[in-house]
């Protein structure tokens, strides 16, 4: 299982924490039923031993997040996501486009 370190930008804001789980779902490979649009096109990567969600923000249709992932073996990986929503309510992701 991956060890997660969340975002304090995440505290009163259920859009920055949903942004936060889509970057870990994005960075883990684990990714859960009904998060993502049908037929999105999504990254592919090894699964690191901890992700570290530096900052995670939501505005809008838009969000960002960006940290380190921390591979078996102690190599690190920085990343950023920016996800456009389907909607201004931030249930689902309709585009990713991934940094790093």
């Amino acid at each position: 299982m991956v060890r997660i370190t969340g975002s304090k930008d995440c505290g009163n804001s259920p859009k920055n924490a949903f942004v936060q789980d889509v970057a870990v779902a994005l960075e883990s490979g684990e990714r859960p039923e009904g998060m993502f649009a049908d037929g999105i096109n999504l990254p592919r990567r090894d699964q690191p031993e901890e992700i570290a969600i530096d900052h995670a923000i939501a505005h809008g249709k838009v969000g960002a997040a960006s940290g380190v992932s921390r591979m078996p073996g102690g190599a690190e990986r920085r990343f950023a996501y920016v996800v456009e929503f389907t909607s201004a309510k931030a249930a689902q992701v309709a585009r990713v486009e991934a940094y790093g």
